[in-house]
């Protein structure tokens, strides 16, 4: 039996309370008049000149910026894969958090809390990345070819971090420097513009790290992470041909990458899948998805897959089995994400790293951009990239023929592969145009049957936070929200 919950327009049962993960690391934002886009610069903002002395004390900066990726336990990278799938439909919420029930019932509010978290986070992290790109330039002590690595790095989390504000807010303010009078008042770019300047810096970043990975963890990004996220937005922005031609330069890296055959295996932090992951800073866990989505023994999970999603996986989809766990609670059983395997870690136990890019999303991406210029089937075509992900699920090859129902396989396909992480449902359905309806999106098509009056088009993007308004009389708020 499944858990709908109330508010839902899902049949419901109330089941009760339960206690979902929290965290209490500050983001480190302080609110004050004088702001970065009216957020304050970090509290461990790069002023020093020290911090740029030479190339180890620069290093040393962005990997603290890593670090602070990994400490935003209460925004986006702590429900990266949570709130999405909640606004989709793969996950059911069985708590009773106001926050995140207004993110399963497609009714954000202004005032979210999760909703500032994720803005102020997010360029907290640009500006760290703005700050060490004129800290290095300015440096008299860094080696040009240090030079060329360090921005190439700050270049790429720049872009990854643009490229989920763009996805979540649509126009947003595109802030390049750490200048105040230019950022604290700055209005919202149009998305192509936000998109150029995510490619531009992806291409920088790409030609500027080194091929192999700096660390052994894969931690630190090498240029086939900027890479991995260059096809995305190749592909994001329709421009197929050189997302194809991305996605090949990584597959083609056989001695880099494998699709690893052991589905157990994929999300362990030493996987030859992993493009680039992010390492823990704390042992309380391993990673957050593995963190929020195991249940404690005894008690209903708090987020359950929706009944549509489990019943999405074939009877003979190994996916299913390695990765969807299931309690049961009395006469019910709940099923739950379980692609990390641990939920909380200790000391030296640390098995398990945040992984941002995989192998098989670069399949997929290739497979959508060839279906989108007709190479469909046969060698070197969507099909066989479908096929190649399909192998290690022990499913059949496809049997599809046309663009339309090659297109509708990849998307149950990528619905298998990645549900439940990092938003790849959510952002694939929104960007998708509608079968039924031209100028409606894919999301419409799926959810308004399952979301009933909660859904409205105007949902895929979330709303301005109503505190950044009030400050920077510039920002406008999204259709659908409160001015």
């Amino acid at each position: 039996m499944f858990l709908y919950i109330f508010k839902c327009n899902y049949k419901c049962t109330i089941y009760g309370k339960l206690k979902i993960f929290a965290a209490i690391i500050s983001v480190g934002f302080i609110v004050s008049c004088t702001k970065f886009l009216e957020v304050d610069a970090p509290n461990d903002k790069l002023e020093s000149s020290n911090a740029f002395q030479d190339s180890v004390s620069a290093s040393s900066t962005l990997t603290g910026i890593y670090s602070k990726l990994m400490e935003g336990n209460n925004g986006f990278m702590g429900y990266k894969s949570v709130l999405p799938a909640l606004e989709a439909d793969e996950l059911i919420y069985t708590g009773s958090n106001n926050t995140l029930l207004e993110y399963l019932n497609n009714n954000i509010q202004v005032n979210n809390s999760m909703v500032s978290a994720i803005w102020t986070e997010m360029y907290g992290n640009i500006y760290r990345c703005n700050s060490t790109i004129e800290g290095v330039t300015k440096s008299n002590g860094i080696s040009p070819s240090a030079k060329t690595k360090l921005k190439a790095e700050a270049l790429f989390i720049r872009a990854f971090c643009y490229f989920y504000l763009v996805n979540n807010f649509g126009p947003v303010p595109l802030i390049l420097e750490t200048t105040y009078p230019n950022s604290a008042q700055a209005s919202r770019s149009d998305v192509q513009e936000v998109y150029k300047q995510i490619i531009s810096d992806l291409v920088t970043a790409k030609a500027g790290l080194p091929d192999v990975y700096p660390t052994l963890d894969r931690a630190r990004p090498n240029k086939w992470a900027a890479t991995a996220l260059l096809s995305r937005s190749y592909l994001y922005t329709k421009d197929y041909s050189s997302a194809e031609s991305e996605a090949s330069s990584i597959i083609q890296r056989t001695d880099l990458y494998n699709i690893n055959p052991d589905l157990n295996l994929v999300f362990k932090k030493e996987s030859s899948e992993t493009i680039w992951q992010l390492a823990p800073v704390t042992s309380i866990f391993n990673s957050f998805d593995g963190a929020l989505f195991i249940g404690s023994s005894g008690n209903i999970p708090p987020y359950v897959l929706t009944p549509e999603l489990y019943n999405a996986f074939s009877s003979g989809d190994k996916r299913k089995s390695f990765w969807i766990a299931s309690q049961v609670i009395g006469a019910n059983t709940y099923y739950y994400p379980n692609k990390y395997k641990v939920k909380s870690g200790s000391a030296g136990s640390i098995i398990e790293y945040e992984i941002v890019f995989r192998l098989s999303e670069q399949y997929l991406i290739r497979a959508e951009a060839r279906a989108m210029q007709n190479k469909l089937i046969g060698a070197n075509s969507a099909s066989s990239d479908i096929n190649a992900v399909r192998f290690r699920a022990g499913l059949n090859d496809i049997t599809a023929t046309t663009q339309e129902a090659i297109l509708l396989v990849l998307e149950a396909e990528k619905r298998c592969e990645y549900f439940a992480e990092w938003g790849h449902r959510w952002l694939d359905i929104k960007r998708w145009p509608s079968i039924a309806n031209a100028g409606s999106s894919r999301a419409d098509d799926i959810l308004a049957p399952v979301k009933g009056s909660n859904w409205q088009a105007t949902d895929v993007l979330y709303p301005i936070p109503a505190d950044q308004i009030r400050l920077n009389g510039n920002l406008t708020q999204n259709d659908g929200y409160t001015k």
